[in-house]
């Protein structure tokens, strides 16, 4: 049958292998040999604290930097969707992992309600390594009042946000 193909191979301890696409008619036609490459996993962990005991159930993220990636958090935090990138939590006693990486550069953060977020790490992280990013978390503040309408009725349900503004404005 006509259409790309490609031969995919697996393992635990390696990243997917994946072969160029190829025309299975071409392969038939003329035999060739197709190389697949595994990579070893990288992987990245830490602990989470607020100075002195385990934060556990803190969230660590982990993303792929983008050049726009400020304007785009920005943007998604004013919708209310999701933060991009890759979840783990703490465990009981602050620690976490994010096993099965590729090599690259990476940003990783950690925020618990409760908490200040804290500020991005950045790392990069060679095929095969282990990385490590502790966090130290602040006590964060509690802000509480009534969203209401022009007429000062509560607006059940309303979703509210704190953004920093810019010094740059």
């Amino acid at each position: 049958e006509g259409g790309d193909f490609q031969i995919i191979a697996d393992h635990l301890l390696y990243s997917r292998g994946m072969s160029e696409p190829f025309q299975f008619a071409e392969l038939l036609a003329e035999p060739r040999d197709i190389e697949l490459r595994l990579v070893t996993m990288s992987r990245i962990e830490g602990d989470v604290t607020d100075g002195a005991q385990p934060v556990a159930g803190a969230i660590v993220r982990l993303v792929k930097p983008r050049e726009d990636s400020q304007q785009t958090s920005m943007v998604m935090s004013m919708f209310g969707l999701p933060k991009p990138g890759k979840t783990t939590h703490s465990d009981s006693n602050g620690h976490y992992v994010f096993e099965k990486e590729l090599g690259g550069t990476y940003e990783v953060s950690a925020e618990k309600v409760g908490f200040k977020d804290s500020t991005e790490q950045t790392l990069t992280l060679a095929e095969g390594q282990t990385a490590r990013a502790d966090f130290v978390l602040d006590a964060g503040g509690v802000i509480e009042g009534v969203v209401v309408d022009e007429a000062r009725r509560p607006i059940p349900d309303a979703a509210v946000r704190i953004l920093r503004e810019s010094d740059d404005r």
